[in-house]
């Protein structure tokens, strides 16, 4: 074999994970995850080096287009926004940076369309987790409603709504009824938010990815595939210091 051969190469970095609802080995590449191998329950981890090496074209595909995605994603070079664009809800938030002696980063909305930060404000970091706080509030707030109408509207049976950030996922369904939202759903269009949220209230019927599922899906989302499409390279709408 040369030198060049794939087989001679190292492989990617990755993580296994196993979801007990998996049936087929898939892989999944994410910049803030890298390369994870999901199995299902049960799975011979021995098989899955071949599995990676089998897939090396598509990471290394993948990587570049995330990487450009990256690069091309609103605010990197802005570290702390003076606007956030929040197109999930129709608004935007004016930010206002007031340094001050105090030992913590502080925010406060003074009105629904601005964020006042107080503090240390030349901490960046610290001032961005601050910002990521505010939010996942402004998220609770706006879009715990809309799930409750959809679901009243539609006669879906939820128990809990909650929202929080979630590194993969953009939102999801418990068996028991519990949605739960990512709050970076507030950067992308309003049309991808209202098509998670019906993903997830139809969950509450069918916990599951099966014919019935996306049937029911269908008949309250009729553009859910083209909504599904999009979603996957969504993760370009969220700015970088989020």
């Amino acid at each position: 074999m040369s030198v060049n051969d794939p087989d001679m190469q190292p492989l990617p970095d990755f993580t296994v994970r196993t979801n007990a609802r998996a049936k087929h080995v898939r892989l999944r590449l994410t910049l803030d995850d890298g390369l994870v191998v999901v199995v299902p329950k049960g799975f011979n981890r021995a098989g899955i080096p071949a599995i990676v090496r089998s897939k090396r074209s598509w990471i290394r595909r993948t990587t570049e287009r995330l990487q450009a995605q990256q690069d091309e994603r609103p605010g990197t070079r802005d570290l702390l926004p003076a606007l956030i664009m929040l197109p999930g809800i129709g608004r935007s938030v004016v930010v206002e940076y007031r340094r001050t002696a105090a030992g913590t980063v502080s925010t406060r909305e003074h009105q629904r369309g601005k964020v006042v930060v107080s503090g240390p404000c030349d901490r960046v970091p610290v001032v961005q987790a601050a910002l990521r706080r505010r939010i996942v509030q402004i998220a609770k707030r706006e879009l715990e409603p809309v799930v409750w109408a959809l679901a009243q509207t539609h006669r879906f049976v939820v128990r809990r709504v909650g929202v929080r950030t979630q590194r993969t996922r953009w939102a999801s369904c418990s068996g028991c009824g519990t949605v739960t939202l990512n709050a970076k759903l507030l950067f992308l269009p309003s049309a991808l938010v209202r098509h998670v949220i019906l993903h997830e209230l139809c969950h509450t019927v069918h916990l599951d990815h099966s014919p019935r599922f996306w049937r029911l899906l269908a008949h309250y989302d009729p553009d859910y595939r083209t909504n599904d499409r999009n979603l996957r390279s969504a993760g370009r709408h969220v700015p970088a210091w989020f």
